[in-house]
C-alpha cells in the first residue's frame, strides 16, 4: 500500500475490540458474536482453495470487517449504531495525512 501510496492506519487490537464489542480484552468469539448481531447482513465465512464457502467463520474476515467499520466511521459513515464506547476506541485514532472526512 505504501508504495502507491494509498494512505493506511494502524489500529491496535484493542481499539478494535472495544470498537466491536465495549470492552478492549475481547477475545475473538466475543468479536465475531458482535458482528453477527451489529452486521447481520454480513456473512464472513471460510473458504477453501477451490473458492467453495465452508461452514466455519473466517476470524480474519471478521477482524477486516470491524477495520473497515472503523474506517467508514472516521469518514463520517459509521456503519454500525454510535456508542460512547466506539467513540472511545476511536479517541486516538487519526486520519493517515491526506485523508478528509
Amino acid at each position: 500500500l505504501h508504495v502507491h501510496s494509498i494512505p493506511v492506519l494502524a489500529v491496535p487490537p484493542t481499539s478494535l475490540k472495544l470498537y466491536a464489542t465495549s470492552f478492549g480484552t475481547a477475545n475473538k468469539r466475543e468479536v465475531i458474536e458482535a458482528r453477527r448481531k451489529e452486521l447481520p447482513g454480513w456473512q464472513i465465512m471460510k473458504t477453501g482453495k477451490t473458492g467453495k464457502v465452508l461452514t466455519s467463520v473466517d476470524e480474519n474476515k471478521v477482524d477486516a470487517v470491524w477495520l473497515m467499520s472503523i474506517g467508514c466511521h472516521l469518514l463520517g459513515y459509521p456503519l454500525v449504531p454510535v456508542t460512547p464506547w466506539r467513540e472511545r476506541a476511536l479517541e486516538k485514532l487519526t486520519l493517515p495525512p491526506g485523508v478528509r472526512r
